[in-house]
């Protein structure tokens, strides 16, 4: 049939690990960039609670910025 165009898929929802990493690196959270998998697969084993998650993924960005200063200085 002329004229048809062929359908596209329709899309899929992004990756939440893509687009927690990709927040990260856009909120210079870089440490908590670097660390996601391993915050994410000790948040699922433990089974985290959200707000317990969001304290384990502040704690470990605001600790490797206290870290990275006290290097530094």
């Amino acid at each position: 049939m002329a004229g048809r165009r062929a359908r596209k898929p329709p899309d899929r929802p992004p990756d939440p690990t893509d687009e927690l990493r990709r927040l990260s690196q856009m909120l210079n959270l870089t440490a908590l960039r670097d660390a996601l998998p391993d915050l994410l697969a000790r948040a699922e084993s433990d089974e985290l609670s959200y707000s317990d998650f969001a304290l384990v993924l502040l704690r470990f960005e605001a600790q490797t910025r206290r870290s990275r200063r006290l290097t530094r200085n």
